[in-house]
């Protein structure tokens, strides 16, 4: 059985599984990639690559974190989209750099997506 079959099988015949928790990320940036990755909580699978696409297609994540310089790809209206563009980048840079003991930029990026997650998930 392929993915794309466990995919369809969830989708139509476990109701169960409607909102699997799930964060789906559209980024080439290794940060913003990362900070998906820490800010998903440890019930919830965080999905990139080949897999992504399927999963945005049936309309499973919670939330979609697209990174700086990715193509438009299509996403469905009803569900959520995080961007994280190279000017909100820079402007969460200029806000660590300006703590007085700032935190590694990884862990600082981390946990403005996860912020960013969990106020537009709550929608």
């Amino acid at each position: 059985m392929s993915p794309l079959d466990v995919w369809q099988h969830i989708a139509y015949n476990d109701r169960l599984f409607r909102r699997l928790p799930m964060i789906v990320v559209h980024a080439a940036d290794p940060t913003v990639r990362r900070a998906a990755l820490r800010a998903a909580s440890p019930e919830e699978d965080v999905i990139m690559g080949a897999a992504a696409r399927a999963a945005v297609e049936w309309g499973f994540p919670r939330i979609v974190v697209r990174g700086p310089r990715e193509p438009p790809n299509p996403i469905p209206s009803h569900l959520t989209v995080l961007d994280v563009d190279e000017t909100t980048l820079r402007a969460w840079e200029a806000d660590r750099r300006a703590l007085e003991l700032p935190p590694t930029r990884a862990e600082y990026v981390a946990e403005r997506v996860a912020r960013a997650v969990e106020a537009r998930a709550d929608r």
